[in-house]
């Protein structure tokens, strides 16, 4: 049993480290294409400053940024799309998590037998799974 939990809590620690790899991976990708966009901007922003007596002039340089520009934020939507996904896609299945949270804060509890689920001590049932417990049993007095 207790081999199985390390096991199982090594191959989530991997999934989680996949996950913020790809995470940081997508961040990054998302940061050079808003730097180039900021760019175009700025070059755009900078031609109709500079031709601003006659912006027909302006438009052969700014033509080929907008059509660009216009392309990194498909990009960009594209990206802010895959985060939102990874974002949805991984779980927090590690065993003992929610252990640890409840300690944590002082609270004392038992993982439900079932689910693993927490419960708080004087529990009837798993709130999460359902599972019926022992009812708790009174004080005995002597």
């Amino acid at each position: 049993m207790f081999l199985t939990i390390i096991k199982q809590g090594f191959a989530n620690l991997l999934r989680f480290g996949q996950y913020l790899l790809l995470r940081f991976k997508l961040q990054r990708r998302r940061a050079k294409i808003q730097s180039r966009l900021n760019r175009h901007f700025l070059q755009m922003g900078r031609s109709v400053y500079e031709h601003r007596g006659n912006l027909r002039d302006a438009a052969p340089d700014i033509t080929p940024l907008a059509k660009e520009t216009a392309a990194l934020e498909v990009g960009l939507q594209a990206i802010d799309e895959d985060l939102q996904k990874l974002a949805g896609s991984y779980h927090w299945d590690i065993p003992g998590i929610r252990i640890f949270r409840y300690v944590g804060r002082g609270e004392a509890g038992k993982p439900c037998p079932h689910c693993d689920a927490y419960l708080p001590l004087n529990s009837l049932f798993c709130p999460n799974c359902g599972t019926a417990l022992a009812s708790p049993q009174p004080p005995s007095s002597l």
